[in-house]
């Protein structure tokens, strides 16, 4: 059985998307091979999300003692066979990522568009050199080891942009549309006389 451990900032309104995902590979990869999954979290807004019994959500908090929140990090990575980390931005995920490397895991980084230039500039000029720092650092403690997830084309380019050297896995969004399928232009004119 492969034990995989799925972080991310948030299980919340606000994060649903990733959330969301993050059940759906966890059924998907369920279906496939016999695996067991946990969430590790700093927000869980348990009235959306729920346990089940291959999920396991861990809910760190922030005001829970940083060492503490240390060695459960450490600790589960330690006993998954495979880490997916979602995101770039916050503590977890550095941590996560550092402890990736220490203890020579397999992880993967899915970003969700976090390298992109326009994310990258959405917030001003000093999160974009704090958002660039970040990446300097994570090179630094990356080296060849990291594994990238993307599902678009432009996703791949900014990870090439950035972690050139790095491994990007491509899996195509799942969402079935076709942007080039024009709608109909079609329009039905009712007229309604009111008095």
């Amino acid at each position: 059985m492969k034990n995989v451990l799925h972080v991310t900032e948030e299980l919340s309104k606000k994060n649903y998307s990733i959330s969301s995902l993050i059940f759906f590979l966890s059924e998907f990869i369920e279906s496939k091979i016999s695996s067991k999954h946990t969430i590790l979290t700093t927000n869980l807004q348990k009235e959306i999300f729920k346990e089940n019994s291959n999920v396991k959500v861990l809910d760190l908090k922030i005001s829970k003692n940083f060492f503490e929140v240390n060695e459960i990090i450490s600790k589960n990575i330690k006993n998954s066979d495979v880490v997916h980390v979602h995101g770039l931005w916050r503590w977890i995920n550095f941590l996560t990522i550092f402890y990736c490397v220490v203890n020579g895991k397999i992880f993967y980084i899915h970003p969700h568009g976090m390298l992109l230039k326009a994310a990258l500039k959405n917030k001003g000029y000093i999160i974009y050199i704090f958002k660039n720092f970040v990446i300097f650092f994570y090179k630094l403690i990356l080296g060849l080891k990291a594994q990238f997830i993307s599902i678009t084309t432009q996703e791949t380019i900014s990870i090439k942009n950035y972690f050139g050297s790095s491994k990007i896995k491509f899996i195509p969004n799942p969402i079935p549309f076709n942007l080039s399928k024009k709608k109909s232009d079609e329009i039905n004119k009712t007229f309604v006389f009111f008095g």
